[in-house]
């Protein structure tokens, strides 16, 4: 008798709603909003997400290669679809890091358009 183990791993399925749910309520907290992104593909009539990515440590990522511990999984999209997996990331010390650099370049943005418009007025 013989017994035959597949090699094929099995990956577990989240619908996209589940990590929009996360983004609007478990990761309010960690501004979700802001970063994370999914790739999506649907299957039997359902939306489910292939890839989680941080789009802080996808734009910043020339400032993050070099520091201690960096990874690509989200920049090149993990496929662990776990909530755990997602509040890791946020408490990274090379995510912190990327926020920060994200923040800081919204405000900035921000702020130019205020001067813009002021200028536009002539104040």
């Amino acid at each position: 008798m013989s017994l035959q183990l597949s090699s094929k791993k099995t990956t577990r399925k989240v619908k996209c709603a589940i990590v929009k749910k996360w983004k609007k309520e478990d990761l309010a907290i960690h501004e979700a909003n802001l970063w994370l992104e999914y790739d999506s593909h649907v299957q039997d009539g359902k939306m489910y997400c292939t890839r989680l990515r941080c789009k802080a440590c996808t734009e910043f990522e020339q400032f993050i290669q070099k520091c201690h511990n960096f990874s690509r999984t989200w920049i090149d999209g993990s496929t662990n679809f776990k909530l755990s997996n997602v509040t890791d990331h946020t408490s990274s010390e090379i995510h912190k890091f990327a926020i920060s650099l994200l923040k800081r370049k919204r405000d900035e943005c921000a702020h130019a358009e205020q001067r813009k418009e002021l200028d536009s007025l002539g104040i």
